[in-house]
């Protein structure tokens, strides 16, 4: 790598950091709290004290009162975070660190698998769209380890692609840990990434399928699922599969995790709606418009100067199949769309190439003059363009933080006594994130889940340990669901109450001679 080279990858990297680096220390209430809350609240519990890796509790209690264990994938990134919770004491800032360090690698691997495949040019252009899209300007400094997981991905390829270039074993081992890593430390969706490897070999095989039965290939393949198999055995001897449990057909709160539960899903709009949403939002309105041209000059088969054309194949097929093997989950959760981005920053990095060379070498212009230089500056324009549509300064519903939920979270604190437990009441999974900022370990329950007449729940809380009782409602609440707010604070003491943006909150303290007289029918519906 050249001296210039040094200095625009600096660059890319400064600029992968500086889009991510707004609201650093902003609480775990943006979008997709729920999983970022999942990954501090583990955290909390193996950094202890005592500091314990096996501990993947949370401080989520279930029906019997006791902590619930979540077990996905290995917990690498959850371990690390912890360790820097111990070391550096708990903060969001040490969680969005750790995952825009994944970011930065996600990014420079990028960079060299794509300079490797389809040239140099091509190599800072993608580079340059993949860290752009809005979907990775978040979940790049989210506090989940997926940042790390599309690291994983790239630098696998990058190094696999190093391995046919040069025949070096070194380039092997590498491919096999990483994507032994990616695979174990992703809920197995890394596992796809045998798709973009299969379709490597392939090619450096002269379009062959004999490189997909050579010891090398196979090899691969072998050490890479072993480590899966053994975690997958590990975890179901200790919880129930969810792929075969779990889920009742047609519950729209239990969603299967693959098409072959429920079909329904690929004629389901919501499934068309998030592709719509992938290509319009997810990936930036500036690189969307970049890939309709790359894959309308692909489709033509047309040269693009500045691109070797062939690599991006792997990387479409392997995001087509996991939007259609995964649509169940897709349909809600739009950070599985990160496996997705390599595929559309190729084609898009293709769509700018070929306007690029055609604004400087077409319509019989060689670049000179002062027709040819506005002509770069435009295209070159459309680059920077991206740079400032495609910020998180734009986008602010993702990083748009609840303030509510914090706020219900540290007054459920000052109401509950150390090592006290709490109870949340409130719409969706989210007010999990009230019970982490209350520091204590609790019930959260959501509105539709409770009987009618909730007060023997209340009484129930009550002698599993509860001291007090948040209730969290918004816009969306209906008429009953306010009443039953009413006549919990008629009868039990309020200790504090509020409103913080869209969100309201009221906490009672779960006395017992009030949540006696609340169950003998002192506050009747």
């Amino acid at each position: 790598m050249t001296a210039r080279d040094r200095f625009w990858m600096a660059g890319l990297v400064a600029l992968t950091v500086v889009v991510r680096l707004p609201g650093l220390g902003a609480p775990l209430a943006d979008a997709l709290q729920a999983k970022q809350v999942y990954s501090a609240n583990k955290a909390r519990g193996i950094a202890g004290p005592p500091f314990d890796a096996s501990r993947l509790t949370l401080g989520l209690l279930d029906e019997r009162g006791r902590r619930l264990e979540l077990v996905e994938e290995v917990p690498v990134y959850i371990t690390v975070l912890a360790g820097l919770y111990r070391w550096f004491g708990e903060s969001e800032v040490w969680g969005r660190l750790l995952s825009l360090g994944g970011a930065v690698v996600a990014v420079v691997a990028f960079v060299a698998l794509v300079r490797r495949e389809h040239g140099a040019r091509a190599g800072w252009v993608g580079g340059l769209l993949l860290t752009l899209a809005p979907l990775f300007v978040f979940y790049g400094r989210a506090v989940m380890p997926d940042s790390w997981m599309l690291a994983a991905m790239v630098v696998t390829a990058w190094a696999y692609r190093r391995y046919w270039d040069g025949g070096r074993r070194l380039g092997w081992l590498v491919a096999t840990v990483g994507g032994a890593v990616v695979a174990v430390g992703s809920k197995y969706w890394g596992l796809m990434i045998l798709v973009v490897l299969a379709e490597m070999a392939w090619r450096a095989e002269g379009r062959r399928w004999r490189a997909w039965v050579r010891p090398s290939f196979l090899g691969m393949v072998v050490v890479i699922l072993i480590p899966v198999a053994l975690w997958m055995v590990l975890v179901f001897l200790r919880q129930r599969n969810p792929v075969v449990d779990g889920w009742t057909a047609g519950r729209r709160v239990s969603m299967p995790y693959l098409v072959f539960q429920d079909p329904s899903v690929l004629w389901d709009r919501r499934w068309y709606a998030a592709a719509v949403r992938f290509v319009v939002r997810d990936v930036g309105v500036v690189t969307a418009m970049l890939m309709v041209v790359g894959v309308v000059a692909g489709w033509r088969r047309r040269e693009v100067p500045g691109y070797r054309a062939g690599g991006e194949l792997g990387w479409t097929v392997m995001g087509g199949l996991f939007f259609v093997l995964l649509a169940p989950k897709l349909v809600d959760h739009d950070y599985y769309g990160l496996l997705m981005l390599p595929a559309a920053s190729l084609w898009a990095t293709r769509g700018y190439l070929a306007l690029e060379s055609r604004c400087w070498a077409g319509w019989g212009i060689d670049g000179g003059g002062v027709v040819g230089r506005w002509r770069r500056v435009g295209v070159v324009g459309i680059l920077g363009l991206a740079v400032v549509v495609q910020g998180p300064w734009v986008d602010g519903s993702r990083f748009r933080v609840e303030e509510g939920k914090v706020a219900l979270g540290r007054a459920l604190a000052g109401a509950s006594g150390p090592g006290g437990r709490v109870v949340v009441v409130g719409p969706g999974i989210a007010l999990i994130t009230a019970l982490h900022y209350s520091g204590r370990e609790g019930w959260v329950e959501r509105w539709e889940r409770l009987p009618l007449d909730w007060a023997e729940q209340v009484a129930r809380w009550r002698r599993m340990g509860a001291e007090c009782l948040g209730v969290y409602w918004d816009g969306a609440a209906t008429a009953e669901q306010r009443a039953e707010i009413a006549r919990l604070v008629e009868v039990l003491p309020v200790v504090e109450r509020g409103r913080r943006g869209d969100g309201a909150y009221v906490v009672v303290r779960l006395d017992a001679e009030a949540v006696a007289g609340l169950v003998g029918g002192v506050v009747r519906r």
